[in-house]
């Protein structure tokens, strides 16, 4: 922002765009213009944020799963058919657990991990809101519940694994949390 301050989830900005850039299953890509400025118009309201809401009833492929995730890798070549890489979702509740998932192994690097179910399916997806990650990684390793809140989930990009096989993963990028949030 003009400012230097990160926009916020709900937050309304005019952004500057050259052309549509869509990618494999990433056809949301937008290039923007860098030689612009951004300009934050409003704050979303609660009835604005409803229109916004879907209700796929899977998110995306299922099948896969990390050590420490539910549902959250999917093969690369299955992926890329996919024909979106965003999905806004209302959920009844999230709950966030901090932890260092390497620390068997010498790394100490701590991160955010969401749990919540849709569709009748449980997840559990890498966080990577900035303003979540800041605020709960300054907290103790262990669980956090955020209560109803809606959700954005993206697909990143390719990653090959040791082994070989590429994934991509389905990550938390926003957070909304709609009740009071219990901790």
């Amino acid at each position: 922002m003009p400012d230097g301050d990160i926009a916020r989830p709900l937050d309304i900005v005019d952004v500057p765009l050259l052309n549509a850039a869509p990618h494999a299953c990433q056809t949301e890509n937008w290039l923007i213009d860098a030689s612009r400025r951004w300009d934050w118009v409003s704050r979303a309201t609660e009835a604005q944020l409803a229109k916004c809401i879907e209700n796929p009833g899977n998110i995306w492929l299922n099948g896969h799963s990390t050590r420490h995730g539910y549902h959250d890798e999917m093969p690369h070549a299955e992926s890329d058919r996919l024909t979106s890489s965003l999905v806004l979702v209302r959920v009844q509740r999230v709950r966030l657990r901090v932890l260092a998932p390497g620390i068997e192994y010498g790394n100490t690097e701590r991160r955010v991990q969401g749990f919540f179910a849709h569709g009748g399916v449980k997840y559990g997806l890498r966080v990577t809101d900035l303003h979540i990650e800041n605020d709960y990684l300054k907290r103790g390793n262990g669980f956090y519940d955020l209560g109803e809140s809606c959700i954005t989930i993206s697909v990143s990009e390719p990653f090959r694994k040791s082994n070989g096989d590429a994934y991509r993963y389905k990550l938390i990028a926003a957070i909304i949390p709609l009740a009071g949030h219990e901790d």
